[in-house]
């Protein structure tokens, strides 16, 4: 049975959780090893310390083979979990296994949901990075923590926005040693990271150990690597005895490019979170906007200082505070538009334009937009929308539009033109436009809003009440 102190040890907060999903948290500081080569006595208070670490009693996921007379104890848990002989005996290929390079997580369990009510009660789930490691520059950490969460929110309808400020549901930290979460690392090697299931306070929080050497590569410990496995760790999932799964709970490099997620593990975040939905939906806006962009089947609306974030495989809107995603842009947006091909999000305020990686900075500075070729005399734009068909990108101003072809980066000629010339039967000044995945531009002034079939040229839909 676990003791007092040791269950007092789990953070304020997470106490309200039962003990059968305790094992989903990462190893208390009381039986932590010093060094991973061995600072105690010898190899069998070693091997203590690692199964009151990783297989604590009581064994809820081996109970039943217990029972049976095939597990007795944490030695042969561990043993059996890892298809080993259970021989409850500390032979050298289980000694080796207890040294490998891990997550901090113990391995109670072997291949299954948590539990059924541990995981976010939302689809939409912010993330912030809290600090940084030496060892990357902050645009690879946050590169790879975002291919990361790529990798869950392509087989979930989970999406993933990354804050600057504030709490975000998911906060991510690198520390060393005693790091303020009462489950300190343990040097180089060893432990690499842990994380915490859903919930308050400390829920789905993920901290790394900042004295390993954090790589973009196959060098060391691949940022990615670990990323991956602890984001399913945080979202709800726990160790996998599968050595092909993701969340087996010992390193082994993956290579970004070629990989994809194990259906073990896709079996497992659908049970809780459901597949990804195929089908592209239009939101209804209630109310004038400022700006609008499409990306990833899923629409940004900016209105003052907020964004509202509507996605096609998300039942629920949830509404942001703009600058805390993008970082020092102004509180009024003029224009934004996505650009696929080099997944570039462009938004604009009076003459300048920042640009960002979909959530994440591209570049610090702004630029005028006399970049893209528009007059000088331009004091702002209305509204931008890409049109993917042509990879062409239309700017409104007034009842004028130019088109910028993408491609050479100049304007095309002729232009600008006027607005009926180009979208014919649009007849009015433009607030706020993209185009849909469906090949169709959406136009709004006002409360208004026209959907404009581009092959017709004509308006297909007027809609004057969006609610």
């Amino acid at each position: 049975m676990t003791t007092a102190m040791e269950r007092n040890m789990f953070p304020i907060g997470l106490g309200f959780l039962l003990w059968s999903t305790v094992s989903c948290f990462p190893v208390p500081s009381e039986y932590q090893v010093s060094d991973h080569k061995m600072t105690l006595n010898s190899d069998t208070e070693f091997a203590k310390v690692f199964l009151r670490n990783f297989y604590p009693l009581p064994l809820r996921s081996v109970a039943t083979k217990r029972r049976s007379g095939r597990v007795k104890n944490p030695l042969q848990a561990m043993q059996y979990f890892f298809g080993l002989p259970p021989t409850g005996k500390l032979d050298s290929e289980t000694f080796r296994l207890m040294k490998e390079p891990r997550c901090g997580v113990p391995d109670v369990s072997e291949y299954k949901i948590i539990h059924k009510s541990v995981k976010w009660s939302s689809h939409i789930l912010t993330y912030r990075i809290v600090n940084y490691t030496p060892d990357l520059p902050a645009a690879k950490v946050n590169r790879a923590i975002g291919d990361a969460l790529k990798v869950w929110s392509k087989v979930t309808p989970l999406g993933f926005i990354q804050l600057h400020s504030g709490t975000a549901d998911i906060m991510i930290s690198f520390g060393a040693r005693e790091h303020g979460d009462f489950f300190s690392f343990d040097g180089a090697s060893g432990i690499l990271a842990h994380a915490f299931p859903p919930g308050e306070d400390l829920g789905g929080d993920i901290h790394f150990d900042d004295d390993e050497t954090w790589t973009a590569t196959a060098e060391a410990s691949n940022l990615f690597t670990v990323a991956v496995h602890e984001i399913g760790h945080a979202l709800g999932l726990d160790h996998s005895s599968d050595p092909k799964a993701l969340m087996f709970p010992l390193y082994t490099y993956i290579n970004l490019q070629n990989y994809s997620l194990p259906a073990d593990d896709i079996l497992g975040i659908q049970e809780l979170y459901g597949s990804r939905n195929s089908n592209v939906v239009i939101p209804s806006i209630c109310h004038p906007v400022d700006a609008i962009a499409f990306l990833d089947k899923g629409v940004i609306v900016f209105k003052d200082r907020l964004f509202w974030y509507h996605h096609s495989d998300i039942p629920e809107t949830r509404v942001f505070l703009a600058s805390s995603v993008w970082k020092d842009i102004p509180d009024s947006i003029d224009a934004a538009y996505y650009y696929p091909k080099n997944n570039t999000l462009y938004l604009f305020s009076g003459r300048k334009f920042w640009t960002f990686d979909t959530f994440a900075a591209r570049s610090e500075k702004p630029h005028d937009i006399s970049e893209f070729g528009l007059p000088r005399s331009l004091e702002k734009i209305d509204a931008a929308a890409h049109d993917t068909l042509t990879g062409k990108t239309y700017f409104f101003r007034g009842n004028l539009c130019w088109s910028y072809v993408e491609e050479s980066g100049a304007m095309e000629e002729g232009f600008p033109k006027t607005l009926e010339s180009v979208f014919p039967g649009l007849g009015h000044e433009v607030d706020a436009a993209f185009q849909h995945a469906n090949g169709h531009f959406y136009f709004f002034g006002g409360v208004t809003q026209l959907e404009y079939d581009e092959k017709k040229q004509l308006v297909s839909r007027n809609s004057s009440s969006l609610c």
